[in-house]
């Protein structure tokens, strides 16, 4: 069987360093809840989003911290409207689904409505998860040299699969992780972050920054199939007495992939850059890191990614999986 963790003595100690000299944990959360966990107050609801209350603005739908599609089912909260909840979900959501949807099937995130089904654009490859005979669900691939790559090296035993994901608008995507910041966020912080909140919430997508300062998400890949099983969200906020660096980070792991970003906001000088800081410390191995650069405006609609997976073995498809999956065979 693979390890996929790390010992502490295994990880770089001057991470450990650089984020305990710079750095406070504003916030963490491992969402391994098993019912709702509600941020803010059941008596003295106020949306943080659009600043209205009770009765003024209703609480009626159950509004998730983080989108469901990163596998949050329980992490719910009080300090956001139905009205503001409904702009996310169609304005950022998404779009934030969207642009995952192919990581997202590949490596088994289970959404609102389960694990999402790929299917490309063309319609002729598909990717689906289903369970044979009651067993552990498998990853059924259909792949057509139409509108999907995929790469099969026996020697090796890696295959890398290359597809065009759903179109969706790079820096809605990149509002969605800041609105997930903004929603775990302590009370006494937000702020800080009035110009943010008033900038996810445009309708027109703009970048925050006047100096075209990128709009950034750093990640890194963890080996195997959603390896950290619950997701997982830390706010690092900068020292007092620190005064070089992104004031606020916000990392998000859950799946297969590490994500990291700064979370804009007027008190922070635009030449504090998130390439200035390493990659937060993990209890994983992870692949070497990469960038998604979502500073852009316009929506992508031929945008490809891709995913590599080693495998032990071959095997014939049996008669019994052909009747599990007749739509891909």
């Amino acid at each position: 069987m693979h390890n996929f963790y790390l010992d502490v003595k295994d990880i770089d100690p001057k991470l450990f360093d650089f984020y305990e000299r710079r750095y406070d944990v504003l916030d963490f959360k491992l969402l391994n809840y098993t019912d709702f966990f509600y941020l803010g107050s059941v008596e003295h609801k106020v949306c943080r989003f659009c600043g209205k209350g009770e009765p003024e603005v209703a609480f009626e739908k159950i509004a998730h911290a983080l989108p469901e599609s990163t596998g949050n089912h329980f992490l719910v909260s009080y300090y956001e409207c139905d009205k503001c909840n409904k702009l996310f979900a169609r304005q950022l959501e998404s779009e934030y689904a969207n642009f995952f949807n192919f990581y997202h099937n590949a490596t088994n995130i289970s959404g609102k409505k389960g694990v999402p089904i790929y299917q490309s654009k063309g319609g002729k490859s598909k990717a689906i998860w289903k369970s044979v005979d009651g067993s552990d669900k498998i990853f059924v691939m259909n792949d057509t040299t139409d509108d999907i790559t995929t790469t099969f090296n026996a020697e090796t035993k890696k295959l890398i699969r290359t597809g065009t994901i759903p179109s969706y608008i790079p820096i809605a995507v990149f509002k969605c992780f800041v609105k997930m910041a903004i929603s775990i966020m302590p009370e006494a912080e937000i702020n800080n972050f009035v110009r943010t909140i008033s900038w996810i919430m445009e309708k027109r997508h703009v970048n925050f920054y006047s100096d075209e300062k990128k709009l950034l998400v750093r990640y890194k890949m963890i080996p195997g199939f959603n390896v950290t099983k619950y997701p997982c969200c830390i706010l690092y906020k900068r020292k007092p007495n620190i005064w070089q660096g992104p004031y606020l980070l916000f990392s998000l792991t859950y799946g297969c992939f590490s994500y990291l970003i700064e979370v804009p906001t007027l008190k922070d000088a635009s030449y504090h850059h998130i390439m200035n800081v390493p990659f937060p410390p993990l209890p994983f191995k992870t692949s070497s890191e990469d960038i998604f650069d979502l500073t852009s405006c316009e929506r992508k609609k031929t945008a490809t990614q891709s995913i590599e997976y080693e495998f032990d073995d071959i095997s014939e498809i049996t008669e019994q999986m052909k009747d599990v999956t007749p739509e891909l065979l």
